[in-house]
């Protein structure tokens, strides 16, 4: 699945415990003529990792460009840009 995002604002990954996608759900993240950022619903729960750079709560995508976003664990999720 891909969502194309076309507004302003973040883009927010919920916790476990409000949507359970199932282990392994990718989903592809593209960007119109905005940048935005990936972040946590919840912080303190759920942990996004940049490839490469560790653990990174709030990841700047640019315009015009796509990011995977891959459910590895419970409320930890991997993101390769």
């Amino acid at each position: 699945k891909h969502v194309y995002k076309t507004g302003t604002g973040d883009f927010y990954i919920p916790t476990n415990g409000s949507v359970d996608f199932p282990l392994g759900t990718v989903i592809t993240l593209i960007t119109a003529d905005n940048s935005t950022h990936i972040k946590p619903v919840d912080g303190g729960t759920t942990t996004l990792i940049l490839s490469k750079f560790g653990a990174d709560n709030n990841i700047a995508v640019a315009a015009d460009t796509y990011v995977t976003i891959v459910k590895i664990d419970t409320d930890k999720w991997m993101i390769q840009t």
